[in-house]
């Protein structure tokens, strides 16, 4: 079965095709991927932005995701049985190094 479903962003239009054998796979697909978090919950606000939606390929992945205007991101993230769910809004904060290990300011 192949699926089209659109999506709208601010002023910007996305059109997903999704084609799988199994019909329910189809329509989970492209709900999943026409259905992003509407609402930060970071920062409480609703207003995505055309720049929203990215998608990059790093080391034999994919990465989708929805960006807030405060920095937040909510990733499209994949159950192990198929299928897709956005995750919750997050601020991207890197693992620290050894050099930035958790030190404690005991400064008074």
């Amino acid at each position: 079965m192949k699926v089209i479903s659109n999506l709208s962003i601010g002023s910007a239009s996305f059109t997903f095709e999704v084609e799988e054998k199994a019909d329910k796979e189809a329509l989970l697909k492209a709900v999943a991927l026409a259905t992003p978090r509407g609402y930060c919950n970071v920062c409480k606000d609703s207003g995505l932005t055309t720049k929203s939606l990215s998608a990059r390929r790093s080391q034999g992945f994919v990465f989708v995701q929805v960006n807030c205007k405060c920095g937040a991101q909510s990733a499209l993230g994949e159950y192990k049985d198929e299928g897709y769910f956005w995750k919750e809004y997050e601020v991207y904060q890197p693992n620290k190094t050894n050099g930035d290990s958790d030190k404690e300011d005991y400064s008074a």
